[in-house]
């Protein structure tokens, strides 16, 4: 199951931020329950939970977490994301502009 660097690094990756307060309330049952916390906030009462305390983009990043821990959603996919945001902030190479013009 992903930690809080990984929770942390998909945020950044994919909601432009990360949420800390969203995953240590998500988290906060690992505590007790240790590999079994996510039967506790891992629905959709904890993003209703997550929007109504931090907003929209919280319920989002709630949402994401959950994604993560049920492995819908990989680091690999992460990183594959990352590439791509990576490739859009570049400036297109000499040849990609002559063939624009």
């Amino acid at each position: 199951m992903p930690g809080h660097r990984e929770h942390s690094r998909a945020s950044r990756v994919l909601l432009g931020r990360s949420y800390p307060a969203v995953d240590a309330m998500m988290d906060s049952p690992s505590k007790y329950l240790y590999g079994a916390h996510h039967i506790v906030l891992h629905d959709m009462a904890a993003v209703r939970i997550a929007i109504r305390l931090w907003g929209e983009e919280a319920g989002l990043a709630a949402t994401l977490h959950i994604a993560l821990d049920m492995g819908m959603l990989t680091m690999a996919d992460v990183k594959s994301w990352e590439q791509v945001r990576r490739g859009f902030g570049r400036k297109p190479s000499a040849r990609a502009r002559r063939v624009r013009s």
